[in-house]
């Protein structure tokens, strides 16, 4: 069930955006419009999802402190591991990036590079390209110079390639060679996240001798919903801020403008936040080892 309410998450964009044009309460519904019905969609599926996580996890052991019963004891217990819940951070705030960035990326495509939506499917084939292909690369990376370190550079690189998407209008090759990029980058950061998730679920059950796998997996499930949602929320408010008109087929400059510096500023603030957190976590496990 909670499987089924991260597919519907994760689709819920994609599904809202079908229903561009179409009238709901006698209001012709926009891509903006769209975007704020799927985070309301995503709002209602992580209480679903919640709910799913506590009747799965409520018999599980947990912190004698926390209050038997409560619906959000459970895992909301598992922030109090102060390196999972910067992980988690580290999690969100890139999702919520990704989100917001690419929901824009074909409205850049359109109105910067002057490339239709139909004529941007193969680049969106080779953003899922570098998403799918270089996880044979990433794995054996984390694994050779650890997880931290590689993360490190999967966070350098990722604002780059979005870098290079808004710098100037280039030819096919580098536009697809620069969505590879973003795709792979963003797959070393979700893989390497995931690594060091396991690590710190590992180090729990090590210390606390409790089998607690579920509540950090249910914590982690409801982390992404909720980025996923904001990511969703915010691209709405960021395309009214730029002055985006949905119903003109033609952009004023000023928001091409605004595009291109909201496509870069979501990867590039993101990952300084991420290298923050990265840091905080090198501290905080140092700080565990001196113990």
């Amino acid at each position: 069930m909670e499987s089924v309410c991260s597919l519907v998450a994760v689709m819920s964009g994609p599904i809202a955006l079908g229903f561009v044009g179409t009238t709901l309460l006698g209001q012709k519904l926009d891509r903006i419009h769209c975007y704020q019905i799927a985070a309301g969609m995503l709002a209602l599926i992580s209480i679903v999802s919640t709910i799913v996580a506590f009747w799965g996890t409520s018999r599980l052991k947990i912190d004698d402190s926390v209050p038997a019963g409560q619906l959000f004891s459970g895992v909301l217990a598992t922030f109090r591991n102060h390196n999972f819940l910067v992980i988690v951070v580290i999690y969100v705030v890139m999702v919520i990036a990704n989100r917001v960035s690419i929901a824009q990326i074909f409205m850049l495509l359109k109105h910067f590079h002057g490339r239709q939506e139909e004529q941007s499917i193969y680049l969106l084939l080779s953003y899922f390209a570098g998403s799918l292909g270089t996880l044979c690369f990433w794995v054996p990376l984390g694994g050779s110079i650890g997880p931290r370190k590689a993360i490190t550079l999967a966070l350098v690189i990722w604002p780059i390639a979005y870098g290079t998407l808004v710098w100037d209008r280039w030819v096919e090759w580098k536009l697809c060679f620069a969505t590879f990029v973003a795709g792979a980058s963003y797959c070393g950061i979700l893989v390497l996240v995931s690594t060091l998730i396991a690590e710190t679920i590992d180090r729990d059950s090590a210390e606390s001798k409790e089998s607690r796998e579920g509540l950090y997996a249910s914590a982690t499930n409801l982390a992404l919903q909720i980025g996923l949602g904001f990511g969703y929320f915010l691209t709405g408010v960021t395309l009214q801020a730029i002055g985006y008109q949905p119903v003109e087929p033609q952009q004023p400059d000023s928001v091409v403008t605004g595009l291109r510096i909201s496509v870069l500023s979501y990867p590039l603030l993101s990952s300084m936040i991420a290298l923050a957190m990265i840091w905080q976590y090198r501290r905080l496990e140092s700080k565990r080892t001196a113990i």
